[in-house]
């Protein structure tokens, strides 16, 4: 949230953590590490390196999760993840020898992962939720491609060629590939933002492809 201490002195997402206390933080295990062995309530001298600046280096105090936040970012993601994966299940015990049961309950899965795996990205970043949240958010995109070429009928230029409807999956795991490459490419830490950005792109291009499809068969 942007009243989390950090923020609010005006850090902001691409800035990176150097130091705390003047303990070196490189990764996510350095930084629970250190975390694991501090209590709430005291005052910890972190110095960071803004994106465009100079380093500096500012005190904050350790205070404990904010209940609205865990709400915000654990609790409701959890729960909406549990609700995609049972509709998943569900949707797949019923249609799943159709190609449009299979392609939904892939997206619904997804969307579980994507959403239930949040907090994590928030806070711990734990191997190897990040690799599996990357590739969950570009199944999303290949999933809406898939459901668009045969729902709620099947496209005619899919009856000779449905090797069409593995297209969209297949840009997915490329894109995530990419990320995979960057995701822990600790000399460029912010390279990861703009592959995720590449995915967003993809993914809001395929839900559009979808919605259009529907529109158009109705």
């Amino acid at each position: 949230g942007k009243h989390w201490a950090l923020y609010a002195q005006g850090f902001k997402v691409k800035d990176k953590l150097v130091s705390i206390n003047g303990q070196p933080i490189s990764n996510a295990g350095d930084l629970d590490r250190f975390l694991s062995a501090a209590t709430v309530g005291e005052t910890v001298s972190v110095v960071i390196d803004p994106e465009n600046g100079e380093p500096r280096t500012v005190d904050v105090t350790l205070t404990s999760f904010p209940i609205a936040d865990r709400i915000a970012y654990f609790v409701l993601p959890m729960f909406l993840s549990m609700v995609f994966l049972l509709i998943s299940l569900w949707i797949f015990g019923l249609r799943r020898t159709e190609p449009a049961g299979r392609a939904f309950s892939i997206m619904t899965t997804s969307l579980a992962i994507v959403t239930g795996a949040l907090f994590n990205l928030y806070t711990s970043h734990t191997f190897p939720i990040p690799y599996l949240w990357t590739m969950a958010a570009a199944f999303c995109g290949g999933a809406a491609i898939d459901l668009g070429l045969c729902f709620p009928q099947e496209a005619r230029l899919v009856f000779r060629r449905p090797y069409l409807r593995w297209l969209g999956y297949a840009i997915g795991i490329a894109l995530a590939i990419n990320a995979y490459l960057v995701l822990y490419d600790f000399e460029n830490p912010t390279a990861y933002i703009s592959a995720w950005q590449l995915i967003y792109v993809f993914v809001g291009l395929s839900a559009l492809l979808y919605f259009g499809a529907l529109a158009y068969r109705a």
